[in-house]
């Protein structure tokens, strides 16, 4: 599998698992049937597709990329959907998440440059 295929398969992951997690709040406590059975649905096939992603991506990149984006798109879904307060301390340790990923990102990044042995 192509690293940038495993990068696909690890946003489809991201995708399931915050709709997984918007059925939860739907789901009113597992007391309203259809969102619950997708509750299931959607946080299985994220796994079935962050195991695929895992096969390339090193699982500390991924994880961190799979909770990371998760917890920033539900904190905004909750606030357009549900209206949750979103403070400023919630917005810049969001900005936090943010920027380790990128730092995480750019050092596995630079873990794959060959060294110059010459």
């Amino acid at each position: 599998m192509t690293l940038n295929l495993s990068y696909l398969f690890l946003l489809v992951a991201i995708c399931l698992e915050v709709v997984g997690s918007v059925m939860l709040k739907l789901s009113n406590g597992f007391e309203h049937l259809p969102a619950t059975v997708g509750i299931f649905v959607f946080y299985a096939s994220s796994y079935y597709f962050f195991s695929q992603a895992l096969k390339t991506i090193p699982v500390s990149t991924g994880y961190a990329l799979w909770s990371g984006l998760g917890i920033v798109t539900n904190s905004v879904l909750g606030r357009l959907l549900w209206g949750d307060r979103l403070s400023l301390a919630n917005l810049l340790g969001m900005l936090a998440i943010m920027i380790g990923l990128y730092f995480l990102n750019a050092g596995s990044a630079a873990d794959k440059v060959p060294a110059d042995n010459g």
